[in-house]
């Protein structure tokens, strides 16, 4: 964790240095490499439609909306009517009435429910608290994690749910003087979207899309091209996710500058297994793929 921690604060300085200079110089070209944003790192040698090329047709549509979303408009504050934007583009519609992957009934809450119970009796509760809590006023009491009580979603509406959620990210966003602390809050964000759950499907692009439009809105960088967009969110720390995110950045500007998908190279393949070990991997599998429909495992509840 200290190595993560370390790790974050060094490239944090790099990115507080060059911010300004992000402020109008990303592109909006969708040509490659551009679909390495939305192609795992750990996919990207089966190219550009490893994941079929409807998807990566959605994803180039939606991309477009989210970049012409952020250039047309100043600096307020990302919110709910940005992320039905982003809904609409997918063509996904939100859950009815009560969201969140505690209180589904029906998959995938059902069977995360399954997982998180083997997860808690196999993983140290230390550990279980770093995976489940976050900077924001997080939608579950993460203290129900290590003590083992039930974990209920706040019974909200989930558009309502979702506005007291943005409000939270940007009442943690003005508390971060640092690009270190921008990155956290931005982890923060996609943890808790990810538990709240708000679309039957598509969660997963609708995180990280919110993820490239806020990158751009906070003159932090152009984009992310990360080893994992989605397993990794329930149960990386939010120190873990921040450098993750902060390793995609980078990524995403060695391929611009490259015009070829970093991840293509071995060698950084294995620099983020070396960085990013996975302490409880053999539980974690045990747990995800012992209780998880394959459609689940997809949608990202597996380890990277």
């Amino acid at each position: 964790m200290k190595t993560v921690a370390w790790a974050l604060l060094v490239s944090a300085f790099v990115l507080e240095a060059s911010a300004l200079l992000l402020a109008s110089d990303c592109s909006d070209a969708l040509d490659a490499p551009a679909w390495g944003i939305f192609i795992d790192g750990k996919n990207a040698s089966e190219g550009s439609e490893a994941y079929g090329s409807a998807y990566t047709q959605n994803m180039l549509d939606t991309l477009k909306v989210v970049y012409d979303l952020q250039r047309n408009r100043q600096d307020e504050p990302i919110g709910f009517v940005d992320f039905q934007v982003i809904q609409k583009s997918l063509g996904m519609p939100f859950f009815d009435t009560y969201a969140g992957l505690f209180e589904m009934e029906k998959l995938p809450g059902r069977d995360f429910r399954k997982a998180y119970s083997c997860i808690k009796s196999s993983v140290p509760a230390d550990a279980l608290a770093g995976m489940f809590s976050t900077d924001m006023e997080d939608l579950y009491d993460s203290r129900c994690i290590p003590s083992g009580q039930p974990c209920r979603a706040i019974k909200l509406p989930v558009q309502a749910t979702m506005k007291k959620l943005f409000q939270s990210y940007h009442e943690t966003l003005s508390k971060a003087s640092t690009t270190t602390g921008r990155l956290r809050a931005l982890a923060s964000l996609m943890k808790n979207l990810a538990y709240l759950h708000p679309l039957p499907d598509r969660n997963g692009r609708s995180r990280l899309l919110i993820l490239q439009f806020e990158l751009r809105r906070l003159k932090l960088a152009c984009g992310t091209m990360s080893f994992n967009n989605n397993n990794n969110v329930y149960t990386d720390s939010v120190d873990t996710l921040a450098a993750k995110i902060q390793e995609g950045i980078e990524m995403y500007a060695a391929a611009m500058a490259s015009h070829q998908n970093p991840w293509l190279d071995q060698g950084n393949v294995e620099k983020h297994r070396e960085k990013f070990p996975q302490p409880y991997e053999a539980e974690l599998a045990r747990c995800t793929h012992g209780a998880m429909s394959k459609k689940v495992l997809a949608q990202g509840l597996s380890i990277e």
